[in-house]
């Protein structure tokens, strides 16, 4: 709940990371409605839409830099891409990705899913 409450805070989340896994920590950003700028390592290539959610940027400063005034410099516009990035991180809400997962396995051995 505390780290919840400061990513609500926060204006935008930066990830400048040149390998990483997740990375976590955007995605939670996300789901607090967060606008993400980062560099395209793990999901983000997949979750961040240049200008929608955030902003992909490269590995370099100046990339970075730029992904940062563009995010900050219209406040209406970075309220848009905050609600935008929360409904793209309800993809990954624990019971989805479960749900989802069990629907994949179903599949592979021919079952539909029955839900309770």
């Amino acid at each position: 709940a505390d780290l919840a409450q400061v990513y609500r805070k926060s204006r935008v989340s930066v990830c400048a990371s040149t390998s990483e896994g997740g990375p976590r920590d955007t995605v939670e950003a996300m789901a607090c409605g967060v606008p993400v700028v980062s560099t395209p390592v793990g999901v983000m290539g997949e979750v961040l839409v240049d200008g929608e959610n955030g902003y992909r940027v490269g590995f370099d400063t100046e990339s970075l830099a730029d992904g940062l005034e563009r995010a900050l410099a219209d406040e209406n516009r970075r309220r848009a891409m905050g609600a935008n990035a929360r409904a793209v991180a309800e993809r990954f809400e624990y019971h989805r990705v479960l749900e989802e997962y069990a629907r994949g396995l179903g599949r592979i051995v021919g079952e539909e899913l029955v839900r309770s």
